[in-house]
């Protein structure tokens, strides 16, 4: 009887848990792990073996590893290739191979580079014969007359300079080198492919400094109006002053009957552009009044010293004296009417 009674409490406890709400609610916040009829059980994805990560640091020493064993292969390759330079029979063909592995190797190994261009130069030089015919031209002289081997052998010199401008001190040193085997016109040939080169790339200033080096080594050559006349294509302004600069070079220059048309044309040449036109069709402007005026006034006073020193010469160049008399912007006071 007793556990009957028992057994009976028991489902009126039951029987009230299950119709008070408050115990539902209860025993429904209790039991969180019991998905609901729109929520999916997560699936828990397995975790990947953890790779361990490549260093900065590692990876810089990889790659600074790998381009030096490129380098290392490229020395070797030019190394054995200028080993071979030898058996090449002309001296010209040898100079052309060691500048350009020079050009080649001048980041990796530059004292190398430098021996291959001094070795390249020496080799492009002319015959002795030749090399003592060009020392004995004094400053003011007449180039002499280059054959076609000449020629060649200029150009490979030129592409050397232009290698070795990349250090000025050496680029000095191989026009120093030149100038003691071929005397002071091969100074003016240096500089003047200098000042082309750098036009050419766009560096005004050194093109600048190498046309007055022009004006110290020999003004009366024609390369000196020819260099401020490609100036002009860039910066007529800055060609107008190099023209005022030419002129004040060649007053404190020797002028005579030897020289005087080689000159006069130069200079002509760098005010007055003929044809205006460059090869790549680039209009080449006039110069500016000054500088006109300042060509003018030149042109009589030289042509008055030659005449001066020599008797009867200036008449020789007549066609000069009269495109400067009959310029209609000339007066004879060295003013500009107006």
């Amino acid at each position: 009887m007793v556990r009957y009674q028992l057994f009976t409490r028991l489902l009126v406890v039951l029987a009230v848990l299950l119709i008070d709400p408050a115990v539902s609610a209860q025993e429904a916040k209790v039991s969180t792990k019991q998905p609901t009829a729109t929520q999916r059980p997560q699936q828990v994805q397995p975790k990947a073996p953890a790779v361990p990560a490549i260093s900065t640091e590692l990876k810089t020493k990889v790659d600074k590893e790998e381009i030096q064993r490129q380098k290392e292969l490229l020395l070797s390759e030019l190394s054995n290739l200028d080993a071979n330079v030898v058996s090449l029979s002309s001296p010209l063909a040898k100079a052309v191979v060691k500048a350009e592995i020079a050009d080649a190797v001048w980041g990796m190994d530059k004292r190398w580079a430098e021996q291959l261009l001094k070795e390249a130069f020496e080799l492009a030089l002319p015959d002795k014969e030749t090399r003592q015919k060009l020392k004995e031209l004094k400053k003011g002289s007449n180039p002499i007359e280059p054959t076609g081997e000449m020629l060649a052998q200029e150009q490979v010199r030129r592409k050397i300079l232009a290698v070795a401008k990349r250090d000025a001190a050496f680029f000095e040193e191989l026009v120093k080198l030149g100038k003691e085997q071929m005397g002071e016109a091969e100074e003016v040939k240096s500089h003047s492919s200098s000042a082309y080169e750098a036009l050419q790339a766009g560096d005004k200033k050194q093109a600048i400094e190498s046309i007055n080096k022009l004006f110290d080594t020999d003004p009366t050559q024609v390369s000196v109006g020819s260099a401020i006349r490609e100036m002009a294509i860039r910066d007529r302004a800055e060609a107008d002053r190099l023209v005022i600069g030419y002129i004040q070079a060649l007053r404190n220059f020797p002028v005579s009957s030897d020289n005087v048309h080689r000159v006069v044309s130069s200079l002509r040449s760098s005010v007055f552009p003929a044809p205006p036109f460059d090869k790549q069709g680039r209009k080449i402007p006039v110069a500016g009044e000054e500088a006109q005026r300042a060509y003018y006034g030149f042109l009589i006073e030289c042509l008055l010293g030659v005449e001066q020193r020599e008797p009867g010469t200036a008449m020789k160049f007549r066609q000069l004296i009269v495109s400067c008399v009959n310029s209609e912007r000339y007066c004879g006071n060295n003013r500009f009417k107006g």
